[in-house]
């Protein structure tokens, strides 16, 4: 008779969530107590239902030893695996951020570039343009002067560079450079009628 009631009692309790925790709990508690490792331990899923759904007050000293050693082992692991998600996020984000800077580098590297090629075809066009349009490119050389001041420098102080180059490239550099006001002033005196009023113009 006892068999048989035992059988009935586990059944009843298999009919319910509680009871399949409370059979849950003594089938690993005996498995553990008979070799202690923690492969014997409930799984989490099996050990986060223990504790939902039996009431801990009613639990024996075993059950609370095998409970409180799998509550043990499943903290230090979700510790471990949550210190390895941020570190792949820390990892991530680090490399995020130096691609974007990277990237950031070198478009302005570009932009860099870009600014002086151009800077150097103005300048080109200016040794070679006629004085009277002069004035023109000038004004667009002075967006790009911090690239360009540096060859007109090098035109002025070239003994190869052209009496012409040198007018022009004085004409863009007067206006931050008044060193070039006397060179100028000595440029009237064999300048062109065409000539003088463009050089009078920037002397103004």
């Amino acid at each position: 008779l006892v068999p048989s009631l035992q059988t009935w009692l586990t059944r009843k309790q298999q009919e319910t969530r509680k009871g399949r925790a409370e059979l849950k709990l003594a089938e690993r508690t005996a498995l553990w107590n008979a070799k202690p490792e923690n492969r014997h331990l409930p799984s989490l899923l099996e050990w986060g239902s223990i504790r939902t759904l039996t009431e801990k007050q009613k639990w024996s000293e075993p059950q609370r030893k095998m409970m409180g050693r799998a509550g043990r082992v499943y903290g230090l692991r979700s510790a471990l695996v949550m210190a390895g998600l941020v570190a792949v996020v820390f990892a991530g984000v680090t490399i995020r951020n130096a691609v974007e800077t990277g990237r950031l580098e070198l478009a302005v590297q570009n932009k860099e570039q870009q600014n002086a090629n151009y800077a150097k075809a103005l300048v080109e066009s200016l040794s070679a343009a006629n004085t009277a349009d002069v004035k023109d490119l000038v004004v667009e050389i002075s967006e790009y002067q911090q690239w360009a001041t540096p060859l007109l420098k090098e035109i002025v102080a070239d003994a190869n560079s052209s009496p012409t180059a040198k007018l022009h490239a004085s004409l863009a550099l007067v206006r931050n450079d008044p060193s070039r006001v006397d060179f100028l002033l000595q440029q009237l005196l064999a300048a062109s009628p065409d000539d003088v009023p463009v050089i009078v113009a920037f002397l103004e």
